[in-house]
């Protein structure tokens, strides 16, 4: 029988245990990666030179933007030259560029006007109340703008227009007489009727 004690088989043995151990690779703990992890980490520091640099740039690129267009001179166009009116055309002209000359002419005509047979009473007599409803009976009161000089908006569904109605402005023979919260107060040849949302 072999005896396996001999000193040459066990330096054997030693051996190949040795080799075995040498190939598996060593496995490290928990506590062994962190701070290798940690060492790396420090060690690996990336070059923000040009990021610096990029970020100079464009901030050095901003201020100048930013300079040119605070001081530049604004380039001055000279107005035409018209040639002399007579006063009394330039003061019509001044006139007839404000608000208050446009709002004033279209409340003085009848700007939203109804057909002529349908808004006239032919006899001159007062009108009666099926007449009335007939001429209301296409209109309908959408809404209020309120505010110092409140609008009514009121829809005709025959001519399938909105006007915007003003106090005392006029839709054809019906005038505005007064504008509400929820209601308008309409005459008609002295005959009142309310139109509500």
């Amino acid at each position: 029988m072999k005896d396996s004690n001999l000193p040459e088989e066990k330096l054997l043995r030693l051996i190949r245990k040795g080799k075995k151990e040498e190939t598996a690779p060593a496995k490290k703990t928990a506590t062994e990666e962190i701070p290798a992890r940690k060492a790396r980490a420090a060690a690996y520091k990336p070059d923000l030179a040009f990021l610096r640099l990029a970020s100079i740039v464009v901030f050095a690129s901003s201020c100048l933007f930013l300079l040119k267009a605070l001081f530049a001179a604004p380039v001055a166009i000279p107005a035409p030259v018209e040639p002399e009116k007579d006063v009394a055309v330039a003061g019509e002209a001044s006139r007839a560029q404000t608000l208050d000359y446009y709002l004033q002419a279209a409340s003085s005509s009848r700007v939203f006007g109804l057909q002529q047979d349908e808004s006239k009473n032919e006899q001159g007599a007062e009108v009666s109340e099926s007449q009335m409803a007939d001429i209301l009976k296409d209109l309908n009161l959408l809404g209020v703008v309120s505010g110092a000089q409140p609008q009514a908006i009121i829809e005709d569904k025959r001519a399938q227009k909105t006007y915007y109605l003003n106090t005392g402005q006029s839709l054809g023979d019906l005038r505005v007489e007064a504008i509400q919260e929820n209601k308008v107060i309409l005459d008609y040849k002295g005959r009142r009727s309310e139109l509500y949302f």
